[in-house]
Order: C-alpha cells, then structure tokens, then sequence
C-alpha cells in the first residue's frame, strides 16, 4: 500500500508523497533493508510539507543510518529532529528520543535505557503506539543487561497498550525469555508460545524460528512429560531454519534434539542427530557441542574406550572453553568409574571441579544457582565419594557447592565451611536432628546428622522425586483433608521413613533440601498409622525448620533481646496495588492490626498503605529493630535469587519491588523477620531455591531467622495463624515451636483452615 502509494501521488500532492515515502522507509528499516532506507530518505521535503514530517523522516533515517555505520550523520539529522520536534508536540519528541535509543544500542545500553525511557515519559497520554513501542525498548535493553525481573514490567505494560501484532510478537517473546532466566518456566512457556503464534500470523519466520527454539529450551528444563514437547518445538524449528538456510540455528536444533535423546536413553536416536549436527558445521571448524554430543553417544552405549579417547581429546583441546572442558573432563571421570579405574576417577573429578570453578569465579554471585543447575559439574562426584563409602567427604562437597551459589568472593567460602564435630556439638545444645538432601538426576541422598550419629541414605533420582511432589502437591493445592493421602504417606515413606529410627518424637528436625525438595513443606508429609492409629501429618510428631545450608548451623548467634534491642517491631504492609498481577490483600490490614496489638506502644512503627515503599523500608533504620514484619506479595526467583522481592507500594523513585540485592545490602540485627506473603499470583514451579532467595537475603543481613511463604494461600488465613504465632512468642516460645504451636491450633480446628494448603505455606528458615 505504501508503494502505491509513493507512486501515486509522485508529481502531485508532496505531503502525501511524504506520508507514503516514510512508511515505505519504516517498512524497509523493520526488514532490514537499511542501505534502501537512507537512499529512499535521502531527498528533503520541500518547504510546504509540515514540521511533524520532516521530523519522523529524520528518525527514521537516523536510525538506518546508525544500523550502517554512520553514526556522526545520525546524530546531526536527530539534532535537527529535536529543534523541529519543539514546535510539533510531545509525540514527535518521543520519537526523536526513541531514533536516539535505538541508535545507541549497538553502541552504549545506558545512554540507549536513557533514551527510551525519555520516549515512554514524553509518550505518556499521548499516542500509546509510540509509547508501548519506547516501553519495548526499556524492557529490551534490561533483559540485554541481565536484569529479568526489571524487564518484565516495561514488557508487560507494552503489551497492555496496543493490539498491534509486532509490538504483541516482541513484548511477548522477550517476556518468555525473561521468565524462563528466571527459573519460571511454565509462564514463559506460554509467552514464547503466544510469540510463536503472532510470527506465523505476520509470517515473520525467523522471529518465529528464534520464538520455537526458546519454547523448545523451557519445555526442556522441565521433568515430567516436557522433554516430549520440547522435541517437537526442536523439531519445527529446525524445518524453518532448513527453510531460510540458517545454517546456526539448525545446528543448535539438532544439538539441542540429541542431548534430549541422550537424557532418555536413546544413543540410536541421538546419533541420527549428530550426523545430521554435522553437516550443518562448515568444514575444518571444530564444533564442541558436536564433539560432546559423539562422546556422550559413545559412553551412553558403554563404549567406553571410545567415550574414553573422544573426551581426553575435548578436554584437552585449547579451543575448548572452561564449561565444555569441565563437562567433558566430568564425563570422562565417569568414563574412568565405569571401568573400575578408581584413582583416575578421582583425579579427573578433581579437575573438572578445578576447572568449573574457576567458570564460576567469572560469573556473578547471583548467577551461579542457574549456572549449576544447568551444568550441575558435581553431582557424578559427589555419587561417587558416596559409592566408595566417604560420606563425610561427600557432605562437605554438597556444602561447598551451596558456598559457591551463597557468598561472592573467596573469604566468604572459607567462612561457609564446616565441621561435623562441630555441628554435633551444637544439636547436643539444642536437641536438634539435621536432614540434609542432595537430588540428583540419577540417585538421591540423605544425610542424618544427630548428637551422636551421622548415616547416609539412598533416595529416589529427581524425575522419581518430581512425581510424586507433584502428585501430593496437587491434593494440598485442591485444598483437599489429605490426613490420609496416599501420596502424602509415599511421600514420607520417601523422604523420612529410611532414617525415623534416628528421629524421635518431640525432635526438632532442621531440614536442608536440595532442588525441587524446596518446595514441599516437610510438616505436610503424612505419617501412616500404626495398627488402630489414624495416619497423621508429620507436624504432630516433630518442629520443622528450614536452612540453606550447614555452615549456619556451627555458631549460635544471640539474639537481639539479649543484646538489649531499642525497638520491637517495625511492621510494613497492606500496600497499594501497583501491579494487576499482585491485586490487593483483602485481609492485609486486619492482619496488619492484630499483629500491631501485639507490639503495643512506641517501640513499634507501623508503615502501610503508601507509606509502604521499598524506600520506607532500606531508610527506615531496620537494623535498630527485633522483629520485622512484612504482609505482602512476594516474587521468587529460583535462577537469580537475588531477583526475588516483596511487592509494596510506589515511592517516589517509582519503585516498588523489594528486591533480595537490596535486602542483603541493608544491615538487621532482628531475631526474626516475617514475610507474610504468597510468593506471587497463581502456582509457579521452581527448580531451586524459590522464596529461599528472600529469607537467604535477609539472613545474610543479619536476621537470625525468617518466616516467608512457598505458595500463593488466601489470606484470610493468615491473621490468625500470625496472632496465634506471636503471642506464643511473647510467652516464651522459640520461632520454630511457636509457629508450630500456630499452625497446630488451625490444624486441630473445626474449620477450612484444618487444611495443609492454608497452615502449611509459610516456613521457618534458620540458621544465621
């Protein structure tokens, strides 16, 4: 249309001539086609033709001429956009604002979120188009910094702003992108999947060949069923890139298809895809993930002395970076096990350890939980030490990888280590059972550690796990009576049966999980009946607590009582709602009101409502108080813990989010803070830590212990559960019998909130 239009009005109306020649340019431009852009903008409208044309011609040539280099010339055409842009309107500036982001993207991500947030801000009430596209662009530019979580609002609001499909295609496959770095793998398998849809629509294939491969990668990081579909998103994606001759996506297809086939057993299958890998390699290039997948395909048909060869030659390869090499020198350990060649075994795991951590020191702190999940180097180690009957030194192997995903520098990883003796010296003190999991994608293990015992047991693998914390989790989220669920008693027959002989009733049992172990609540677990006895929960024999890891455990710190604390409780809360995705508590201030009649007089602050901001929180001096108290929604993020956060009310910052990096950074003397709060709307799953991230953050600031939540729970049920905790408290309870005592009156009630789903959701973590 745009075409026939230029010729159309050529030699006869000059200001439509214009109008078409700029859409016929931003047709070019979004194609690519940046050289034919500048040509076809190259003249300069006659004088009749109005300021708002010669504006977007300029932005629009600026930004093809930044795309092919000339990026002095762009910046002179959009200075001259900016003068005509003063007399034309806020839209016309926003679009000059949004020409200068995009030309600094390639160049400068600050100057570029600068930009487009000046778009979005000069956008605001006037046309929403140029608005929820400036949006796209902060949301763009905060992925591209690694900064999800931020990029999930500009994202989100982009999309809430227009039906045009190109802006809904992008907003939506960044946000699947987005979520999925964040561990939440279900939701962005819905918006990649709607991204997938909107490119086939406008038959944009290679948006939708790149929307396809990241569905394919989401399906994949999920257990259960997922696998099967992630084959079939491989799989079209790979007959588009065959289509358009993309030559790198087709290998990642083929690559990503034969280490799912590996994963299930299948080396048959896997090796039609390596060959067919290959040939999409250009000749003489030495492609890793090509390499791997044929030495895997070898150990995975117990060729092992070809396994053997095809590894020692990965691993020692200079090309090959230190992910590859410590896979490969991991594999070839495991090579090394199969043959019963025990003392090679051993050294080669000790390399790749070497190797992968020194990967590690070159990532972010907050980015090693998903860099392990998704390359977990130590596992094989770790089962091996166990087959060759050094528990202890498996333990303390399982530690040291929680220090590495826990502190950021060498310092902090000396003080994380730990000492079995020491820690049964501690349990002497406060007659305590520690139950220690490690999962692994091949076997389990369960460490018990007692005053005066310490025994490992075999568990299931994580698939066997993942069923059946799906199966009970489904009957806790039904709000079913699940007394005398069945998957409930497989459950602790599972996970506490091996080791009850060691456990007593009355114990107080600190469990430390691992994976998706994180997500269950150990007190739910059904205990089955002895003959004529009713089976029971889990709760009524023992008080559950939860920690990070075992380093916590070796120091009692004392508590701020003891040190002589100057205020009680600082109580934050009931906030206003910012975001659609986390409506309104409508209990939040009956709560707020019974746990404020608690803490009575001036050593308590009550900050609700708008006065309920991040900012109220890190400058309102939490480190002067005891208790601290939160009652709102929560996020957690298990690939990036330190993107978890508590959602509260806009400050002037524009600022909601309490985000755990902020927490951590903020010094608390506190006995106990309390996260009164779903970890966010609807039921996500996690691989790793979950809310974790939020009670590690403020533990790491100095809190001794945290309640915080694991699913979203209607919050009608929590004013009473949080009154019946606080004044066991005030009568001299500690914070893990006193929550028990708590969730005990519920359970033995005559109400609904007899069910696990509304007693169970919130957990004590420990161990700082």
């Amino acid at each position: 249309m745009a075409d026939k239009g230029l010729h159309g009005s050529e030699n006869q109306d000059a200001t439509w001539n214009w109008k078409f020649r700029i859409l016929k340019a931003e047709a070019l431009l979004r194609a690519g086609r940046y050289g034919e852009t500048v040509s076809l903008l190259d003249p300069e409208p006659p004088d009749t033709v109005f300021a708002e044309i010669r504006v977007r011609k300029r932005t629009v040539q600026a930004q093809a001429l930044c795309r092919v280099g000339k990026g002095e010339r762009a910046q002179n055409i959009l200075a001259e956009a900016e003068k005509l842009s003063q007399l034309a309107g806020r839209d016309l500036a926003a679009g000059v604002a949004f020409s200068r982001a995009a030309c600094a993207l390639s160049t400068d991500l600050k100057v570029a979120l600068r930009y487009y947030q000046q778009a979005a801000e000069l956008a605001q009430g006037g046309d929403p188009f140029i608005r929820a596209n400036a949006l796209l662009g902060v949301g763009y530019v905060l992925l591209r910094s690694d900064l999800y979580d931020e990029s999930i609002a500009p994202l989100a609001h982009a999309l809430s702003l227009t039906e045009y499909p190109l802006i809904r295609e992008t907003a939506q496959g960044n946000l699947g992108f987005s979520y999925a770095q964040l561990g939440d793998f279900k939701r962005a398998i819905d918006y990649s999947k709607q991204a997938a849809e909107i490119a086939e629509e406008l038959t944009r294939l290679d948006a939708r060949e790149r929307w396809l491969l990241d569905l394919g990668r989401a399906y994949a990081a999920l257990p259960g069923d997922y696998p099967g579909e992630a084959e079939v998103q491989y799989h079209e994606a790979l007959l588009l890139a065959t289509r358009l001759k993309d030559e790198d996506t087709a290998r990642k297809c083929l690559h990503n298809l034969a280490q799912l086939a590996i994963k299930e057993h299948e080396p048959d299958k896997a090796e039609r895809y390596w060959k067919e890998e290959k040939t999409h390699i250009p000749d003489n290039d030495d492609d890793p993930d090509s390499s791997l997948d044929e030495a895997e395909i070898a150990y995975a048909r117990n060729e092992f002395a070809k396994a053997e060869q095809l590894f020692e030659v990965i691993a020692a390869n200079p090309k090959t970076n230190a992910v590859r090499r410590s896979m490969a020198q991991e594999r070839l350990g495991s090579v090394y096990w199969s043959e019963k060649k025990v003392v090679q075994a051993d050294q080669m795991f000790r390399e790749g350890i070497d190797t992968a951590e020194k990967a590690l020191t070159k990532i972010r702190p907050e980015y090693r939980t998903s860099f392990l999940d998704e390359h977990p180097f130590f596992d094989a180690y770790i089962r091996f030490m166990v087959a060759q009957n050094k528990p202890a030194q498996a333990l303390h192997l399982v530690e040291h990888v929680r220090s590495l995903t826990q502190v950021a520098d060498a310092a902090d990883t000396a003080k994380a280590r730990f000492d079995i003796a020491t820690i049964r010296s501690r349990l002497k003190k406060t007659q305590e059972i520690v139950l220690d999991y490690q999962v692994t994608d091949h076997e389990s293990f369960l460490w018990v550690i007692t005053p005066s015992e310490f025994e490992v047991f075999h568990l299931p693998k994580h698939f066997d796990l993942y069923s059946q914390i799906a199966a009970y989790s489904g009957e806790i989220r039904d709000h079913r009576n699940t007394e005398g669920s069945l998957a409930g008693e497989k459950l602790y027959a599972t996970l506490v049966q091996p080791a009850a002989r060691l456990i007593p009733k009355g114990s107080r049992v600190t469990i430390v999980p691992s994976k998706i172990l994180s997500l269950i609540n150990f007190e739910t677990l059904v205990v089955p009946g002895l003959p004529g006895a009713k089976p029971h929960y889990w709760i009524e024999d023992v008080a559950v607590q939860e920690t990070s890891s075992l380093a916590g455990l070796q120091t009692l710190k004392p508590s701020r009582k003891a040190t002589g604390s100057t205020k009680d409780m600082l109580l934050i809360g009931a906030p206003v709602e910012v975001d659609k995705d986390f409506d309104g508590l409508r209990h939040a201030a009956e709560e707020m009101d019974r746990v404020s009649k608690r803490f009575p007089g001036s050593s308590t602050a009550v900050r609700s409502g708008k006065e309920a901001t991040p900012k109220t929180y890190l400058s309102g001096a939490p480190g002067d108080y005891r208790f601290i108290h939160f009652v709102a929604h929560g996020t957690a993020s298990e690939k990036i813990p330190m993107e978890s956060a508590i959602v509260l009310s806009l400050d002037d910052t524009n600022a909601y989010k309490l985000y755990a990096r902020d927490i951590v950074k903020t010094p608390l003397h506190a006995d106990l803070v309390t996260i009164s709060a779903c970890y966010g709307v609807g039921t996500r799953w996690y691989q790793s830590e979950g809310i974790v991230g939020l009670a590690w953050a403020f533990q790491h600031a100095g809190a001794r212990q945290v309640v915080a939540g694991l699913w979203d729970v209607d919050d009608a049920a929590t004013p009473e559960l949080m009154d019946h905790f606080y004044a066991a408290i005030q009568n001299g309870k500690s914070a893990a019998d006193a929550l028990r005592s708590a969730k005990l009156t519920m359970l033995h009630s005559n109400t609904v909130y007899r069910h696990p789903f509304y007693w169970a959701s919130l957990q004590l973590y420990t161990g700082r």
